[in-house]
């Protein structure tokens, strides 16, 4: 038969309410220190394992977080694993659970949504990359706190991200400080939010330069050998830059290995830099440091924060820093 909690405050000879107080850990300044230890070594004793389900219904309180990841579904798990772990981090501290949904969080019937989400078994929520606008309305007509995280509807929800258009154009005014006058930027064929704001940031820093800024190289989203017949007549034609701006991490490791290919000397003949950098970078090359960790706290802080009121909250940037690793110089060639 199953422990109780009746059986655990006969055993430490206390009320119920008591023993309730001290398993919750609430009004402990009702009950004595000498009845909490008796109470603690009794559900020690009893191996008291408190029911989950009823507890919740008593408390309105499931004690569990869902994540949920837009479209780039498993691509997004891997690339926000320090996300992850810092939002983990917080919420283990807050007593949470954090409950994962790797299948893509899309646009369909309620049937066809997450199950913890359309039983309402979770406190919250937390959604990495885009989902589309009536999943979003469908989860505030659910009433379940929600936070969004590098999204597409900055103005309309409450969202954190990188603040991608600040990195690269911090990256780009770097280059054109060097001396850099044709900077190319080599762009995904994507419409993310990243990777606009990111071309925007280039955009910006060249305009405000007074440089005319060159047509961007589009690659794949993640490039392939194929890609690399696209750098040649761009880097070795007549108006070949002296600079690249990578928008991702991934695009500008392929571009080094592409310019190498090419004969060229990375950080001598062309300066390299590179966006959307965690704390797994390759060495040797310039990039954009995303504090991944530090968004994944503030994110389960917001999330808390609205748990706790439910109104709505100021979206919020997080800062990128760049790292230089030696991959960027003053132009060699004639300007």
């Amino acid at each position: 038969m199953a422990v109780k909690l009746k059986d655990v405050a006969k055993k430490a000879r206390v009320s119920y309410t008591a023993a309730s107080y001290v398993l919750n850990s609430k009004n402990l300044n009702m009950v004595s220190r000498e009845k909490q230890k008796r109470v603690l070594q009794a559900i020690e004793d009893l191996d008291y394992r408190p029911h989950a389900a009823a507890r919740s219904l008593r408390q309105k309180k499931f004690g569990n977080i869902g994540m949920f990841f837009g479209n780039s579904s498993l691509h997004a798990f891997k690339t926000s694993s320090d996300f992850i772990v810092g939002m983990n981090e917080r919420l283990v501290e807050h007593g949470y659970n954090l409950l994962f949904h790797l299948d893509k969080f899309v646009d369909g019937a309620e049937k066809d949504l997450p199950r913890i989400l359309y039983e309402q078994s979770i406190d919250g929520m937390i959604v990495v990359n885009d989902v589309d606008a009536k999943t979003i309305e469908r989860v505030k007509r659910m009433g379940i706190p929600a936070i969004y995280a590098n999204c597409n509807y900055w103005d309309n929800i409450d969202c954190i991200k990188p603040d991608d258009m600040g990195g690269i154009s911090c990256a780009t005014k770097h280059l054109i400080k060097l001396g850099h006058k044709k900077v190319l930027y080599v762009k995904p064929d994507s419409e993310h939010p990243s990777v606009v704001d990111r071309y925007n940031g280039y955009l910006k820093a060249m305009e405000e330069a007074g440089l005319e800024s060159m047509a961007p190289l589009i690659v794949s989203t993640h490039e392939s050998r194929e890609d690399y017949r696209k750098y040649s007549p761009v880097v070795a034609g007549h108006n070949a830059p002296t600079a690249l701006v990578s928008n991702s991490l991934g695009n500008v490791i392929m571009a080094k290995q592409a310019l190498v290919e090419l004969g060229l000397k990375v950080g001598e003949d062309v300066s390299l830099i590179g966006g959307d950098g965690g704390t797994h970078i390759t060495p040797f090359i310039d990039h954009l440091y995303i504090p991944f960790l530090e968004m994944g706290i503030r994110a389960a802080e917001l999330l808390l924060k609205k748990i706790g009121d439910s109104q709505p909250l100021l979206s919020e940037v997080v800062s990128e820093r760049l790292v230089l690793c030696g991959s960027s110089s003053p132009p060699k060639k004639a300007q």
